[in-house]
């Protein structure tokens, strides 16, 4: 619709006064800014929404008159057209409208004059501009963290400090009363906190859903600062996003399904924190603990899926009438899963080698550190078992 009307207001620009009747460009421009401006409330864009709302009564009062469009409608007209053209650029590359704030709420007051538009200036009331000033600060290093996730997730101090930062934000936020922005913070702090302290994500990129949350705590604060009250739309909804994020802890299922001990789960997060001090990635827990062949990787996926972990060969049954997500072949709930797992087919020569080759490594165990070699030797135990199943 811009390809279409701006054209012919640049000509009426042009021709001013001597233009045909224009009653037919006033009818396809206030049908342009009354379709945006419901498409625009819809989609949250409220500065192209507020300039849509302004330019519509004031092409419907041009239209009402009985008397001919004045050059400085015409050039206000043009002007409308320039925002909106810049506008939809800017939200087609950002997303967002909110930096349009002030061009908008000037063109508003140019169009309905008699309406009283504040300046930005002036909506700042006492020790807001210095909240606003103090919640960007904090902001930044909240943002900054998160872009660098792979380096902060490792990192324990980092990391620490990142939770300190959105703790003092949302302190900032208690003060003022903005409920919505310090839950959000409290949230995002206390899933930190629990992965922190060896819980994992769902999925491989939780700074994502971080980095999404704090455009939304951008948003609210700059509404804050343009006058609003900081309610954020849709705050449950965030909420419920990041907590999805955090799966229950992988350890916790493996061990009631009685795959794992208590123990070796401590040992595994007790690998992962030396991970973390040495500035490295750790594996997560559930990969750890096939590496240490406690369990297997189709038992963590399950475990992972249905929210709790089958039991192995040997291990109590389960119970009638639960679901069976042991593995296909496998016997049900009652009956003896011996008779399933001997029949793997297994590769003796192949077996062989790799028990030949751990028993090598079992011979270097005095020169590793001391969860190095309880693994080797674990290793080491579980094979000559297999072995001796072999004959």
């Amino acid at each position: 619709m811009l390809d279409h009307v701006q054209p012919r207001v640049r000509g009426l620009v042009r021709s001013g006064r001597h233009q045909p009747e224009p009653a037919d460009i006033l009818a396809d421009i206030f049908a342009l800014v009354h379709s945006l401006k419901g498409s625009a409330a819809f989609l949250g864009f409220d500065r192209l929404a507020r300039v849509a709302d302004a330019a519509e009564q004031f092409t419907a009062g041009l239209r009402a008159s009985s008397g001919p469009v004045e050059p400085a409608d015409i050039l206000l007209l043009h002007d409308v057209c320039v925002f909106f053209r810049q506008g939809l650029d800017h939200v087609h590359k950002y997303a967002t409208d909110e930096q349009l704030a002030v061009t908008a709420e000037e063109l508003a007051g140019r169009l309905l004059p008699e309406q009283e538009v504040a300046a930005p200036q002036d909506l700042f009331d006492d020790g807001l501009e210095e909240f606003v000033g103090q919640a960007d600060e904090l902001m930044q290093v909240v943002e900054r963290e998160l872009l660098l996730w792979d380096l902060t997730s490792v990192d324990s101090d980092r990391l620490q400090g990142l939770i300190a930062s959105l703790e003092e934000l949302r302190g900032l936020f208690a003060d003022r009363g903005y409920r919505d922005l310090e839950r959000i913070c409290g949230a995002m702090g206390n899933v930190l906190g629990r992965f922190q302290r060896g819980e994992v994500f769902q999925g491989e990129y939780p700074d994502k859903v971080f980095l999404g949350l704090v455009d939304v705590l951008y948003e609210g604060i700059d509404a804050i600062a343009g006058g609003g009250d900081g309610l954020i739309p849709r705050v449950e909804e965030h909420l419920d996003a990041l907590r999805s994020i955090m799966r229950q802890p992988i350890g916790e299922l493996l061990i009631q399904a009685g795959l794992v001990d208590p123990q070796t789960v401590e040992q595994a997060l007790w690998i992962q924190e030396q991970a973390r001090a040495k500035k490295k990635k750790p594996k997560r827990l559930g990969d750890l603990l096939v590496a240490m062949g406690e369990v297997s990787s189709e038992q963590v996926d399950r475990a992972i899926r249905s929210g709790r972990a089958c039991p192995m060969p040997g291990a109590a049954p389960v119970p009638d009438g639960s679901r069976d997500c042991c593995a296909p072949g496998q016997e049900r709930a009652g009956k003896s899963t011996t008779a399933a797992a001997e029949t793997v087919a297994l590769d003796r020569k192949r077996l062989k080698h790799l028990l030949d080759d751990i028993t090598l490594l079992a011979d270097h165990r005095s020169g590793m550190d001391g969860p190095l070699e309880q693994i080797v030797t674990r290793i080491l135990r579980q094979a000559t078992d297999i072995g001796r199943s072999l004959g």
